[in-house]
């Protein structure tokens, strides 16, 4: 006669329990949960400024001391929300479970952080996006089971979201439908071409980065990078003027930190607790209306005719 399987729980905050068939069975953090290392809420903290060498690897990170904006404000009753926040991985089954712990510990890493700070980089104004949070190293593939106060949650991500800033910065509509499925390509290799487009100084330098990473996963494909690169900035001509006119990333990453903290000071406003991953937001799944009503929103605070899609 088998045990019943009746839940599978990993605890981050709290004790971790199961039932399961497999004799002697002891879970990640068992009895106590996986171990987190608090440290106090320092409101000077909440800014930073990332220093980087030549190869773009960080060098170091200095607080940033100044008052905060309005919008970076939310970061205060947020980071108090998320310190309290328990959070723990609904599994539901055993694959699932060893695919992410093994021989009694966690492969998961980077799991020691609860707060939230927007890192700017080089210099202040510039790039911006919120880090902190060990949930935002989590696998997306586990995100999926994350619970929120032992309640089921949900991610939402704005779709193409750096393609229409870019149609908002250039004053243009997109086009309709899906902005990378056309021409038959793999919509796959027209988000890398957006990626190694925003990151690159010049199209010779994107075509370049698009080659290697072919060269990588798919050599075949090589002869073909700079059609594909042509093609897909044929279709959004109208928007190609705003690459390489010097860090085209950190305008977006900006723009998206701006719209993330304007997302979070919506949900903050209304009692909601949420985690961004840049561009997503993972809040607890009953409150999936109101965070697609606060991303839109959010993203029409600054490009008001402009009809966003969420994922």
């Amino acid at each position: 006669m088998g045990i019943k399987i009746t839940f599978l729980r990993v605890g981050f905050s709290g004790i971790a329990f199961c039932a399961h068939p497999k004799a002697n069975l002891i879970f990640a953090g068992h009895p106590f949960g996986l171990k987190k290392n608090a440290k106090p809420l320092v409101e000077r903290s909440l800014l930073q400024i990332t220093h980087k060498d030549d190869e773009g690897v960080t060098k170091n990170i200095v607080t940033l001391n100044r008052e905060l904006s309005d919008d970076e404000k939310v970061l205060i009753p947020l980071n108090a929300k998320l310190k309290t926040l328990r959070i723990d991985f609904a599994l539901p089954n055993y694959s699932i479970y060893k695919e992410h712990w093994g021989a009694g510990s966690s492969k998961l890493r980077h799991m020691s952080g609860t707060q939230l700070t927007r890192r700017f980089v080089g210099t202040d104004g510039v790039a911006g996006r919120l880090y902190g949070h060990w949930v935002q190293q989590c696998p997306s593939g586990l995100r999926r089971y994350l619970t929120f106060n032992r309640l089921p949650t949900v991610e939402r991500d704005f779709s193409s979201m750096h393609l229409y800033l870019l149609y908002g910065l250039a004053g243009e509509r997109p086009p309709e439908g899906d902005l990378y499925a056309f021409g038959h390509v793999d919509r796959d290799w027209m988000k890398s071409i957006l990626t190694r487009s925003i990151g690159a100084d010049s199209r010779e330098e994107a075509i370049a980065a698009l080659k290697k990473e072919m060269k990588e996963v798919a050599p075949k494909l090589m002869k073909r990078a700079e059609s594909y690169f042509d093609r897909f900035w044929e279709h959004h001509q109208k928007v190609y003027d705003q690459l390489f006119n010097g860090n085209t990333w950190a305008k977006l990453q900006f723009l998206d930190s701006t719209i993330a903290l304007k997302t979070l000071k919506i949900l903050t406003r209304n009692n909601i607790v949420c985690i961004p991953i840049h561009d997503s937001f993972i809040v607890q799944d009953r409150y999936a209306e109101q965070l697609e009503v606060a991303m839109v929103s959010a993203f029409n605070s600054l490009f008001p005719d402009m009809q966003m899609r969420i994922k």
